[in-house]
């Protein structure tokens, strides 16, 4: 998202979302820009089968706004081949800490642009503090990866309008990936394709695309 762009976006999708869940925010009694509705909650598969032209419209509003405000869907991931308790997690997600800047520099590069990456905090301080030196690596280290202009922020996502809308997206990309991945396993995530989720998220995305791991 353009700088010039990122407060004028963030206010739109916190009148947005305030719009279109008044009925549950007035439930909470929290403030609408604390309140968060979580991706994984807004498309699971009994909702999004339930109401099915509401979640779309809401998933296709949000990517046509963002791209009218000039911003870009830019991700990255790997398909996973073995079972989850054989993973070494961590250690996947500083790979794609790194292969993020990699594409974030190339894609800012290109456009003799600067950028700043913000993620949702998870994991505790000795995570957070290497998700921090492994983008400091990516930075300042032998690939100098100049485009970006500091280490990468953490930040709660109930109190950024701008990440949750993140949310919302990865949400869907998760479920058009594991999807693709695995059509068998995965069979109730084929509305992702039979309602067009997949084509809103191949068309929005630039320099993005998921690996697969090779396997031993």
């Amino acid at each position: 998202m353009p700088a010039d762009n990122a407060r004028a976006f963030s206010a739109w999708f916190h009148w947005f979302k305030k719009t279109y869940f008044a009925y549950e925010i007035k439930k909470t009694g929290v403030e609408s820009f604390h309140w968060e509705k979580k991706g994984s909650s807004l498309f699971k598969t009994h909702g999004v089968l339930k109401y099915r032209g509401t979640n779309f419209r809401i998933f296709q509003t949000v990517i046509n706004k963002m791209r009218k405000f000039g911003g870009f869907l830019l991700y990255t991931g790997m398909f996973k081949y073995k079972c989850p308790g054989t993973h070494d997690s961590t250690s996947f997600y500083m790979a794609e800490v790194t292969e993020i800047h990699k594409r974030v520099h190339h894609f800012c590069e290109t456009r003799s642009a600067k950028a700043i990456i913000v993620i949702d905090q998870c994991g505790g301080a000795n995570f957070r503090t290497e998700t921090v030196d492994t983008s400091a690596q990516s930075i300042f280290g032998s690939a100098e990866y100049s485009s970006i202009i500091e280490p990468i922020f953490q930040a709660e996502s109930h109190l950024y309008q701008n990440l949750q809308c993140a949310d919302w997206i990865c949400a869907v990309l998760s479920r058009v990936y594991m999807y693709e991945y695995d059509r068998v396993q995965y069979k109730e995530l084929e509305w992702t394709q039979q309602y067009g989720y997949a084509q809103i998220i191949k068309d929005a995305a630039s320099n993005s695309g998921v690996r697969q791991i090779p396997k031993a």
